[in-house]
């Protein structure tokens, strides 16, 4: 898949100090989305979730702090035991719950989450 806009990631400490921060391992897979992709946006960015059809995946936020779509506004999503990495032009914010593994949907104005797939891999070749 192609993607654009990518910000050229900063620091590889950026991603291990979200880690030692929030006393997480974030999943290789996404690891290696955020070195290659960070920030950018996927050519194919459609995804349904269990209610919704058709949403969009914006871009992958980014692990540079002086980026606008940050990973480091998100300390509260952090707190439920989600780890954000997506959001939709909406200000949804696509997270992976650090329990299972599973996607959700941060659907933010009524503070809910909605499933969307069982791992990252899989939402990621799912995009359409």
């Amino acid at each position: 898949m192609n993607w654009k806009y990518i910000k050229k990631l900063k620091g590889y400490k950026s991603i291990t100090n979200i880690e030692k921060k929030y006393n997480i391992n974030i999943p290789n897979y996404l690891k290696d989305l955020i070195i290659q992709y960070n920030g950018g946006r996927p050519e194919k960015n459609i995804f349904d979730t269990e209610n919704y059809k058709e949403k969009v995946f914006k871009c992958l936020l980014s692990y540079n702090k002086d980026d606008r779509e940050n990973i480091y506004i998100y300390n509260d999503l952090f707190q439920k035991n989600y780890i954000p990495f997506a959001n939709t032009p909406s200000g949804d914010i696509i997270c992976l719950n650090i329990e299972n593994e599973k996607i959700e949907l941060y659907l933010h104005e009524i503070d809910k989450f909605e499933f969307v797939s069982n791992n990252i891999e899989k939402f990621i070749k799912e995009l359409y």
